[in-house]
């Protein structure tokens, strides 16, 4: 950790958040490599951030600020209302709780917690005033099932006693949850639902009619407040992590479709034409160049011809038939020389990541380049031993302005330098292209559109008791992300360095 600043990644959530929205839209897709072998990832100090939001969840409580290390994470936070996701660097902190305006010197609660990498964290603060504490919940933020969604319960009402959730005049959810416990995630049709929040002697406490859960996304829902003085209720806090690629992309077509993207970096292929089957799905891909992404219906029998532009699938270049599961992104490169073309398969990982963050990954086109190491001049060595055709893992790092060097595994000598613009929420596919033979080799960064890791709230309608999701004001910050690059042409997205 960095003493002389307490908290150097942390960007800190709005001041004075309400409830958000229901239903806040983020660019998500289900991550995991498929197809190409997987290099690692170098071992160093590059990691992706955490994430963390506050849920105020103390009845009787004034408006409270959350400090981490005695710095400002969220400020005048009423009870009912939690903030949206802030960042933060991996490692250890106190949390620590005060009055709305005062020093952490009288903090009237405080946590200690490690935070990992790429986790991401809901505190809540719970209790009335003379027994309040913070409680740290991580949130699993494992691939969704395609038409599921993930919930949790949380029991942080102090005189609701042991409650039962379930679906009005259906299914029961989850059973005895007793004050201070969290249930086990469990995962759900996606689906519009009216909830019963039941005590163990079987009276109604509320119903929340229209919580919407959305497919990929994760609910934590907390029961809040006190049956004592009517201010009991719930709010599904949402957290998106794997909604259909097509909702990720922009693209227009079904849930159910996967999306597909070819880039062409076979050295002295020249320009070839991508059928997907046996239609015409893109004319001319230069050399070097992506197509957008397009939507394929999901499937085992996806037939994918590449021909020379211009040429019959008859006389194809490449004729692979290929599996595409349902809501899945998915990159072909075509790799090799003329005489030894093959089509490169592996998947996009569209999660959200930090706020400030980009997440990237290395696939090695070139065929006579040998092993090569990715690194950030004169910096941390990203992946390492990465041969012909390899894909590695993914890594999350800072977005900005980065010069890259390709080099040899092990040694120093450069194959190739380019300076990437990584934006904020990105994913970037590098891709080493040429040959070495004819000194072409060439560094060019494929973009597509993630989002910043945000949190949003499922606002239901409740009967009977007030929920706090029903009278809170709302206020959040909506990020907007970048959109796919159309068709790259050879360094489109790379200053290579002279």
């Amino acid at each position: 950790m960095d003493h002389g600043h307490p908290f150097p990644r942390l960007r800190p959530a709005m001041r004075g958040l309400g409830l958000i929205l229901a239903g806040l839209l983020a660019f998500t897709a289900l991550a995991s490599l498929g197809g190409a072998q997987t290099a690692r990832a170098a071992d160093n100090s590059v990691k992706p951030d955490a994430t963390i939001r506050v849920l105020n969840a103390s009845p009787g409580a004034p408006a409270l600020d959350v400090l981490i290390n005695g710095q400002p994470l969220v400020q005048n936070l009423a009870f009912g209302a939690p903030s949206s996701y802030a960042s933060l660097k991996a490692d250890s902190y106190k949390v620590q709780v005060v009055p709305s305006g005062q020093a952490a010197s009288n903090a009237i609660a405080e946590k200690d917690f490690t935070a990992d990498g790429g986790q991401a964290y809901i505190v809540s603060i719970v209790n009335p005033l003379k027994d309040i504490k913070v409680n740290v919940d991580k949130v699993n933020l494992d691939a969704i099932d395609p038409g599921k969604a993930r919930v949790r319960f949380i029991q942080d009402s102090p005189d609701a006693g042991k409650v039962d959730v379930k679906v009005t005049g259906g299914d029961s959810w989850f059973s005895g949850v007793d004050q201070g416990d969290s249930t086990d995630y469990k995962n759900i049709d996606a689906g519009t639902y009216s909830l019963d929040v039941q005590s163990d002697n079987g009276t109604t406490l509320t119903t929340a009619k229209g919580v919407q859960l959305e497919e990929g996304h994760v609910y934590d829902i907390f029961a809040i407040g006190q049956i004592s003085d009517k201010s009991f209720g719930i709010i599904p806090l949402v957290t998106v992590v794997s909604p259909p690629c097509g909702t990720a992309l922009n693209l227009q077509g079904q849930s159910t479709d996967g999306c597909v993207r070819i880039i062409n970096a076979g050295p002295g292929t020249s320009a070839v034409d991508v059928y997907v089957n046996g239609t015409s799905s893109t004319t001319n891909l230069a050399y070097g160049a992506a197509t957008n992404f397009f939507v394929v219906p999901a499937g085992d029998s996806t037939k994918i011809q590449i021909t020379a532009a211009g040429g019959s699938v008859d006389k194809a270049l490449i004729d692979e038939t290929v599996n595409i599961d349902q809501g899945q992104a998915y990159q072909f490169i075509v790799t090799g020389n003329p005489d030894d073309l093959k089509l490169n398969e592996s998947r996009l990982d569209l999660t959200p990541v930090a706020n400030g963050q980009s997440r990237v990954r290395l696939v090695n086109a070139s065929p006579d380049a040998g092993s090569v190491d990715l690194k950030i001049k004169n910096g941390d060595t990203l992946f390492s031993g990465v041969d012909f055709r390899d894909v590695t893992d993914y890594r999350v790092i800072d977005a900005g302005s980065t010069i890259l060097d390709a080099v040899k595994n092990g040694e120093s000598q450069v194959l190739s330098e380019g300076t990437v613009d990584l934006k904020e929420a990105n994913v970037y596919d590098i891709v080493l292209i040429g040959q070495e033979k004819d000194q072409s080799l060439k560094i060019i960064a494929i973009a597509a559109p993630a989002s910043v890791r945000t949190g949003g709230v499922s606002t239901p309608t409740t009967e009977g008791t007030p929920s706090p999701a029903a009278t809170a004001a709302s206020a959040v910050t909506v990020v907007s992300t970048g959109e796919a690059l159309t068709t790259p042409q050879v360094g489109a997205s790379v200053t290579p360095t002279p």
